[in-house]
């Protein structure tokens, strides 16, 4: 051994096990889902191990990730390189896989102690470039790849991606990893990343400040999240995206609820119900903030349910049961970061009524809007008139980043969105529509970055 490696029974290790896995998934797979790539060398005597048997090999490269599936077929431990591997899969946990195909969840624990992982908890890391993509379609993925030319045909680039290959093997099982199609999805999310320098262009701007008046609302509604306790356990909350916890309060059943009481909406506080003080309290800070003349139990701003979470960390989405756009508000004491992001689009004039369009058209029914017929396209109806051809909306290749600390935003949840990364004790509420009767339809990023602005204006004038 050279005197420059150190021996496996004295370094340091970084294992993982990631559990829920399919059994069909091959290691090519669980090393992407945890945004490495496979390394695989003869130190791999054994594609299958048992829980606590993983054998002491040398360390996989940086960016790279040994893997040995377990016994069980739907575990898996997973060696990285290094603390920052370590970390960047650690934050993989519980998200989907990847969000446009199915609702399975990695789940991803530490095998080992890591006091440098103790030092730096997750939420404090934001989503890295490869996670933001994933929730796009395929075909999106492809289309963004080919309008960035992505054609590297240089004998450096040939030689790049032979020496990717060597890293990346599966056991010579590469061409049946290449038919899975989540595979293929986060192999194009990690090209296309690494075609835009794994990183791009982010803009930052406030959302909606709050008042004097509003803000004794947040206060109000900050000391109800810390006192709530009727979080639903993790079973029972939202799935593939990650926080500590996750409620959603839907105004049908707050309404049940006063009915049930037998009170009026001025006086359900003092019953003691604090689904409703939330619900209430959040209602009175979004009017606020809009600058509606209410009183605190009035409705104003259409939304059907609130989503209030605690600690919720990166989890790049698409909300694609949304109906409408949402308002987003944040409160806690946290730092550094914590900010709304998400993808800016633009709205595309002149869309031919032939032309497909994308993900981002209104009445794509592959986003569970059962109205993606062909009338949507330009087409005749049955009355024989001619309906205008759908709105489409394209990535500008920028991200809009919204502070949200004691400030409402407002976004469209079904384009890609997520957090930064943040410290200290955060809380989120998130006002959204699913219902047919306060549809909306889609805008471009710059509508509601205006609308941000002339609220803001308003409050100065």
């Amino acid at each position: 051994m050279p005197p420059s490696v150190t021996p496996p029974q004295r370094r340091r290790r970084f294992l993982l096990e990631a559990r829920d896995l399919e059994p069909s998934w091959s290691r090519t797979l669980i090393a992407l889902l945890l945004g490495l790539d496979l390394f695989d060398d003869a130190a791999d005597e054994k594609d299958v191990v048992d829980a606590g048997s993983v054998p002491d090999v040398p360390p996989p490269p940086a960016g790279h990730a040994r893997v040995w599936k377990l016994k069980d077929c739907t575990s898996a431990a997973v060696e990285c390189a290094s603390i920052h591997d370590f970390l960047n899969a650690l934050a993989h946990d519980g998200l989907e896989v990847p969000c446009t195909h199915a609702y399975k969840h990695r789940r991803v624990t530490p095998v080992v102690h890591v006091p440098d992982a103790e030092r730096l908890p997750l939420q404090t890391l934001s989503p890295s470039l490869e996670m933001q993509l994933a929730p796009l379609p395929t075909p999106e993925l492809e289309r963004r790849l080919a309008a960035a030319e992505r054609r590297d045909t240089s004998e450096e680039g040939d030689a790049r991606d032979a020496k990717r290959a060597k890293t990346r093997g599966d056991s010579g099982n590469e061409k049946a990893s290449d038919r899975c199609k989540i595979t293929r999805h986060l192999r194009l999310c990690r090209e296309l990343a690494s075609s835009m320098r794994f990183e791009r262009p982010t803009r930052n701007i406030d959302g909606v400040r709050l008042d004097a008046k509003g803000e004794t609302y947040a206060g109000k509604l900050l000391d109800a999240l810390r006192a709530f306790d009727g979080w639903p356990e993790d079973s029972k909350k939202r799935k593939g995206v990650g926080a500590a916890a996750y409620a959603v309060i839907k105004r049908k059943d707050v309404d049940k609820i006063i009915a049930r009481e037998g009170t009026s909406p001025e006086t359900t506080a003092a019953v003691g119900n604090k689904v409703v003080e939330l619900f209430r309290l959040a209602q009175a800070t979004l009017n606020v903030a809009c600058g509606v003349k209410t009183n605190e139990g009035d409705e104003q701003i259409p939304f059907d349910a609130v989503a209030v979470t605690r600690a919720f960390r990166g989890s790049p989405h698409v909300d694609a049961r949304d109906t409408s756009h949402q308002y987003v508000l944040a409160l806690g004491d946290f730092s550094e970061g914590g900010a709304l992001c998400v993808e800016e689009v633009a709205e595309e004039k002149n869309v031919r009524p032939e032309d497909p369009g994308d993900a981002r058209d209104t009445g794509d029914a592959g986003d569970g809007d059962p109205g993606g017929d062909g009338a949507g396209r330009g087409k005749k109806t049955r009355d024989g008139e001619r309906r205008a051809p759908p709105r489409r909306f394209v990535p500008t290749g920028h991200v809009l980043r919204v502070n949200v600390k004691n400030r409402v935003a407002r976004i469209d949840g079904r384009h890609v969105h997520w957090v930064d990364g943040w410290s200290g004790e955060r809380f989120s509420v998130v006002f959204f529509c699913t219902r047919k009767e306060n549809a909306a339809e889609m805008q471009a990023t710059a509508a509601h970055e205006e609308w941000m602005a002339a609220k803001q204006r308003e409050k100065k004038s």
